[in-house]
């Protein structure tokens, strides 16, 4: 990390079809932050701004033109590292295009901000309830009045040359969103949990209701103490969610039996983005190897010794994934990390429920249909 005060340069990657490099001048006051992988904001031609990744902090200014100073830094640490500059660069010489290109293929756009980028307001209800510095208040206020602004037209609201560490900050705080984000056909998953509300959590409360509901509605009846059944509540302890699926399924109830007991204060409902992928702890699961899949993971053992590359051939349902989590689990205990692909995104949520059983939430997962959110 370049400091004191020497004059830096830095050699930025645009998210454009240009074939070069380009480098900017690192004012002063950036000398000990600034680093490759970073994202800067940069004008590049007249007027536009955009938000540039850092390839390569020099000392060298540009021979054939005078230097732009970089605008301001977005990230504390850098976004991409050596090894995915590396394969950028590999593809870009490979697919006979730029580096750019590469890159605007590689970032979701919420990490690519441009003067053109077009903001939305993501929930004006829960953008009244936040605690909004005066310059995200003015962008709000402009997004209620509007509903759609560009990042030139952000900037020219707050008086600043420059909105994008701000809007990189509402973005993070799910305050706005790129318009492009609401395109996605693929959306989070979200589901609704039902518990007993505090009202009905009173021993004194839940008898009377259930004395009432055995005369008048049992069917709510029996949805109410298939609740406390599945939950595992009783009265003084906590208040446990279960899925309102789960809870309707299991007394073949209609919603309009949950409804009711919604009416009469017994039950209430919350709904949770719950992702794709069940939540799983770790520990839950254990895997035992049979003998012939113990001698396979020691021949695998013996051919890394040897290759870089082992192929492990099985035929379906061979107990291959067991001998991989072993490998993962040696790996991971000795301070490595493990890539682990799948053919097609219909195999994930079945593979990681069974490798978050033994490592909880160290797996993370990433596929194509995830929306532009949960890609930054």
């Amino acid at each position: 990390m370049p400091s004191g005060r020497i004059t830096y340069f830095a050699d930025v990657i645009l998210p454009l079809a240009v074939p070069n490099l380009f480098t900017y001048r690192v004012p002063l006051e950036m000398n000990g932050r600034i680093r490759a992988g970073q994202r800067v904001v940069v004008q590049f031609g007249k007027s536009k701004l955009y938000s540039a990744l850092v390839r390569k902090v020099h000392e060298s200014p540009p021979r054939y033109y005078e230097a732009k100073y970089i605008e301001s830094i977005l990230d504390e640490e850098p976004l991409v590292n050596e090894s995915q500059f590396r394969l950028w660069e590999w593809m870009a010489a490979y697919y006979m295009c730029t580096v750019g290109e590469v890159m605007n293929a590689a970032l979701p756009s919420g990490l690519k901000l441009a003067s053109e980028t077009r903001l939305l307001l993501r929930n004006r209800e829960e953008a009244a309830g936040l605690d909004l510095t005066h310059d995200e208040y003015m962008i709000v206020s402009a997004l209620e009045a509007n509903e759609v602004l560009t990042l030139d037209e952000a900037a020219r609201v707050i008086g600043k040359r420059s909105a994008h560490p701000l809007i990189k900050a509402m973005i993070e705080k799910n305050i706005v969103i790129i318009q492009e984000d609401i395109k996605q056909k693929f959306k989070p998953k979200v589901e609704v949990f039902v518990r007993i509300t505090p009202f009905a959590a009173e021993e004194a409360h839940l008898q009377e209701l259930l004395n009432e509901l055995e005369k008048k509605a049992y069917k709510q009846m029996e949805l109410l103490m298939a609740y406390m059944r599945l939950s595992g509540f009783h009265p003084g302890a906590e208040r446990p969610e279960i899925r309102k699926a789960e809870l309707l399924k299991s007394v073949n109830a209609s919603d309009a039996v949950l409804q009711g007991l919604v009416k009469k204060n017994a039950l209430e409902l919350t709904e949770r983005e719950t992702g794709r992928l069940g939540e799983v702890a770790a520990g839950s699961g254990q895997v035992v190897l049979s003998p012939d899949q113990q001698q396979a993971m020691e021949e695998v053992r013996r051919q890394f010794g040897k290759h870089e590359v082992v192929l492990l051939h099985g035929v379906t349902s061979s107990g291959k994934t067991e001998i991989y989590i072993k490998l993962i689990e040696e790996a991971v205990a000795a301070g490595k990390q493990v890539l682990y692909l799948l053919p097609e995104i219909a195999l994930t949520a079945q593979i990681i429920n069974r490798l978050r059983r033994i490592f909880g939430d160290q797996v993370g997962v990433y596929h194509s249909r995830f929306n532009e959110q949960e890609k930054v």
